[in-house]
């Protein structure tokens, strides 16, 4: 049976997890994808980081926000990526750093793998707007990759960081965090 490793996270700035020592960790782990969210650099920047810890073998697609220090999502693999996609498909968002996409072949198969960093959003208006358009927009692309995969005998993995609990097991005093952002039944809906 093949195995594939994944580690998906959000390193709140690259630099900043390197100094924590996460990517020492990660070259500790080996493993065969990662994703990350919140990378919040350059794609120099990133490559740095990389290439000093070690890392730089890696095979990268990163998409990055064009407001500088903000978002930035990236997709590490030890296989060559293709298909490499930064958008959901929507242009308010072509520049946002929240959604990366790219296909490798996993020993499994084709394996399209995304790292998403879903916005915060807000109770009411247009920060909560945005998301639920971010979010119809990531259910339409999923969908396309779901059938594209069915079509191919592939797969798809999703990774990042949703910023929506599903379920009152995935979030610390579920009761107080009712109706907030991150636990609205319309979030919570779209999981």
């Amino acid at each position: 049976m093949q195995v594939l490793s994944v580690v998906c996270v959000n390193v709140n700035g690259i630099r900043a997890f390197a100094r924590r020592g996460g990517l020492a960790w990660l070259g500790s782990v080996s493993p065969d994808v990662v994703c990350l969210q919140e990378v919040r650099a350059t794609d120099e920047q990133l490559h740095a980081e990389l290439d000093s810890a070690g890392l730089g073998d890696f095979h990268v697609s990163h998409a990055q926000a064009a407001a500088a220090g903000r978002s930035g999502v990236a997709i590490l693999s030890r296989n060559k990526q293709s298909g490499i996609r930064s958008s959901i498909g929507k242009a308010e968002f072509a520049d946002s750093g929240r959604w990366t996409e790219a296909t490798i072949d996993s020993g499994v198969g084709s394996l399209t793998v995304v790292s998403v960093y879903i916005p915060k959003g807000e109770i009411d208006g247009p920060r909560r707007e945005a998301k639920d358009r971010f979010l119809k927009a990531m259910s339409a692309r999923m969908k396309t990759l779901r059938a594209a995969a069915d079509k191919s005998n592939g797969h798809v993995l999703i990774c990042g960081d949703f910023n929506i609990a599903h379920t009152e097991l995935d979030i610390k005093n579920w009761r107080g965090n009712v109706g907030r952002p991150g636990f609205m039944d319309s979030e919570r809906a779209v999981l």
